[in-house]
């Protein structure tokens, strides 16, 4: 099932439904019972329709993650690759910031 939205350029795409939020939540709740702190949320085409990563960032901030990237966020263009290794060296390098 595809849903129709207005993406931040204000074209209209059509986007798959989001993930089953029960089940992400699950997964998140598994990861930081297993002592992660730290997450990186990339999806494909977030560059344009950021709200999906949006909402798992929500959801892993309520379970209790301390730092959460999201790549639209951190990095908002097209390529995945560069978005998803900027992402993560952001949730690996941030929280040491500290040290």
């Amino acid at each position: 099932m595809r849903c129709l939205f207005n993406n931040v350029t204000g074209s209209r795409i059509f986007t798959p439904v989001p993930s089953d939020v029960e089940v992400v939540k699950r997964d998140l709740q598994n990861l930081f019972h297993s002592g992660y702190r730290s997450v990186t949320i990339v999806f494909a085409h977030s560059y344009t329709f950021p709200d999906h990563e949006r909402q798992i960032g929500v959801l892993a901030r309520s379970v209790g993650f301390t730092h959460v990237s999201e790549s639209a966020q951190l990095l908002p263009m097209i390529k995945l690759v560069p978005r998803g290794v900027s992402s993560t060296a952001d949730a690996y390098l941030t929280p040491m910031g500290g040290w």
